[in-house]
């Protein structure tokens, strides 16, 4: 997200909202402009993460929410977002083993 490298796909979501609150400066605009689940400080139910630097806790997804989350978040600031990855070998997987990779520049639509 915005050239910052992550490790997973709650990991990009968290990321984003860092980047994100540089942006709009307090946490009700932060929490207008996401799609994401958010709270102010920490809480530690209910699938949430707590980010200590921005002291917001935002709540787990699968990778396709964390997709369309962070690509919305993108698109409002203008960071372009590159994710490479790889589908798990399972039953069910839509590629198993096979990888991908999901990409926005700003300007685009």
């Amino acid at each position: 997200f915005d050239r910052q490298p992550a490790d997973g796909w709650n990991n990009l979501v968290r990321i984003a909202h860092k980047r994100a609150i540089e942006h709009f400066r307090s946490f009700e605009s932060l929490r207008s402009a996401t799609p994401s689940h958010i709270v102010k400080g920490r809480r530690d139910i209910d699938g949430f993460h707590y980010v200590p630097e921005i002291d917001i806790s935002i709540q787990n997804v699968d990778a396709n929410v964390a997709w369309r989350n962070s690509l919305a978040l993108a698109r409002k600031l203008g960071c372009p977002l590159r994710v490479e990855f790889e589908w798990r070998n399972k039953k069910g997987a839509a590629f198993p083993g096979q990888s991908g990779v999901l990409s926005w520049k700003a300007g685009l639509k």
